[in-house]
């Protein structure tokens, strides 16, 4: 069945036809020309093209998993997205939602940076995406909860990929490490509306 299997349930859900969307609210100053759109559609999938769904990397916890995968939309772009799946009470698999991440090279910011994308609710979180190193050989990923929590990650293929069964509370605090354990950069991601400038 469908809900035994954590994976096609995403492939499932992704692979549905887009669904109509609702409202399409005016972008931040000078994010327009970036090609980012912020819409919200009502229902549906992300149209993708099951043949060409790739799934890169995952995390497990006993009832939950982050994956990591990429496919082709049905106007023949590259899409990468980070999906969390979770298991019910009678360990039915659900979707517990997903974004997208960008590849590395569509990303500018001049020093390390982990362009992270996540999912929260008051008794989990994930969140991953796409290591900017700019050469100083990025190896591990730290993040620090504002209530203490602490999530690491080795960095596979340029992704750090986070899930966590306890409540994280935000913003995180994001360290960076290279190879000798050198702190290389810090910065903070998943603000919370009183913390955005």
């Amino acid at each position: 069945m469908t809900e035994n299997d954590p994976k096609q349930v995403i492939v499932e859900y992704i692979s549905e036809p887009l669904g109509q969307i609702e409202t399409e609210p005016p972008l931040p100053p000078g994010m327009e020309h970036k090609g980012y759109r912020g819409i919200t559609r009502k229902g549906g999938g992300l149209g993708a093209k099951v043949q060409t769904m790739r799934f890169l990397q995952e995390r497990t916890l006993p009832d939950l998993q982050l994956h990591a995968l990429t496919f082709e939309n049905g106007d023949g772009q590259q899409e990468y997205y980070i999906w969390c799946v979770r298991q019910d009470m009678p360990g039915h698999w659900r979707s517990a939602g997903g974004a997208n991440f960008h590849p590395a090279e569509n990303i500018s910011r001049g020093h390390p940076w982990v362009n992270l994308a996540g999912g929260w609710s008051r008794n989990f979180l994930w969140a991953g995406g796409r290591v900017l190193d700019y050469g100083l050989e990025v190896v591990r990923v730290r993040l620090i909860s504002e209530n203490g929590i602490v999530l690491e990650d080795t960095v596979q293929d340029g992704l750090a990929l986070f899930i966590s069964d306890r409540w994280v509370e935000r913003p995180l605090q994001v360290e960076l490490y290279d190879r000798s354990e050198k702190l290389v950069g810090r910065h903070q991601a998943l603000k919370t509306p009183e913390h955005k400038v």
